[in-house]
């Protein structure tokens, strides 16, 4: 009430969004950037001083809009949670679900196959819609002409056969109690959750705690690296002498971002669509490379896949595909 009662002083109204109050609830809340939006801006001119004096107007208390949420979120099992959006599109653990509004009580349904498919689409739509109503305030780039984004091939197919890409039908089912865990999945290798420091023996401050062969002799113990497989250390030129085979095949396809910004900050969540339901996708971040290459002299390099549980108690990551922004 003091922006009312006095108009020197500016109240600033702070809500938690639903998504907010779930991460807060988990424990998991964290937050990392910011934005400013005009939505609720109110632009008029003023023969007196040319602009309105926003001062003098009353606006309505913060509240939770559609256009808060952006990323899909999910459980454990990558099902989606529940996301807001303008279409009225209810989602539960993954599932979209319907309501006979013209029944007495409530009466949910599962939606199912052509109706599933078109909802699906329709609610994955709604990240883009949410981002666009946010109407951010931006910054326009000084030395590009240009403020668009725009995607060279907007839709890619990839062929399975009984022949390609796998060629062994010995290999098309596995165990996932014997596939390797993630804390030995070179994949992994990279992640900070990995480069632990082994148990010491009290040293004094001049050893290098932080040089593993340094500290060798004061190690309580053998302990093996976590993710130490034929791929740790691995270079650009490694990773890509893998991918070559596949290219061959035909199972490398190349997106081009023309007209992009000069940060080029890319946001990208994948899904599969499994009968009924809507699952998230898994992404590893293993790293930036120098590709010593004059035209994109850098790549990072992530991998796409999904993150399943054996009878261990243990998790196993998939990986599905290989994504690499060449810059």
């Amino acid at each position: 009430m003091s922006g009312i009662l006095d108009n020197k002083k500016r109240v600033i109204d702070v809500i938690l969004t639903q998504e907010g109050k779930r991460q807060i609830a988990q424990g998991n809340l964290k937050i990392d950037s910011y934005t400013f939006s005009d939505a609720s801006i109110k632009y008029a001119a003023d023969v007196a001083s040319g602009s309105f004096d926003a001062t003098s107007t009353f606006y309505f208390e913060a509240c939770n809009l559609p256009q808060d949420s952006i990323t899909f979120e999910s459980n454990d099992d990558g099902r989606l949670l529940p996301f807001n959006n303008g279409q009225s599109i209810n989602v539960i653990d993954g599932q979209i679900t319907s309501y006979d509004e013209t029944s007495d009580v409530d009466v949910m349904t599962l939606v199912r196959n052509v109706d599933f498919n078109v909802s699906a689409s329709t609610l994955l739509n709604q990240s883009l819609e949410n981002f666009k109503n946010l109407r951010l305030i931006a910054t326009k780039d000084q030395l590009f002409d240009t403020d668009g984004f725009g995607v060279g091939t907007s839709n890619i197919q990839f062929l399975l056969t009984d022949e390609k890409p796998i060629a062994k039908k010995n290999v098309y089912k596995a165990n996932l109690n014997n596939e390797e865990s993630i804390f030995y999945d070179a994949r992994f290798a990279n992640s900070i959750n990995f480069l632990y420091l082994p148990p010491l023996n009290k040293v004094n401050d001049n050893v290098d705690k932080s040089n593993h062969q340094a500290t060798k002799k004061f190690q309580l113990g053998k302990y093996p690296k976590l993710g130490k497989t034929n791929l740790e250390g691995v270079s650009y030129k490694q990773l890509r002498s893998e991918l070559d085979e596949f290219s061959s095949m035909g199972y490398e396809k190349i997106i081009s971002f023309d007209p992009t910004t000069k940060q080029n900050n890319l946001m990208l969540q994948f899904f599969e669509k499994r009968f009924d339901q809507l699952a998230k996708l898994d992404i590893v971040n293993f790293g930036r490379y120098q590709t010593f290459d004059s035209s994109y002299p850098f790549a990072t390099v992530y991998f796409v896949g999904k993150l399943l549980t054996d009878d261990n108690d243990t998790h196993t990551f998939v990986h599905l595909f290989t994504l690499i922004f060449e810059e």
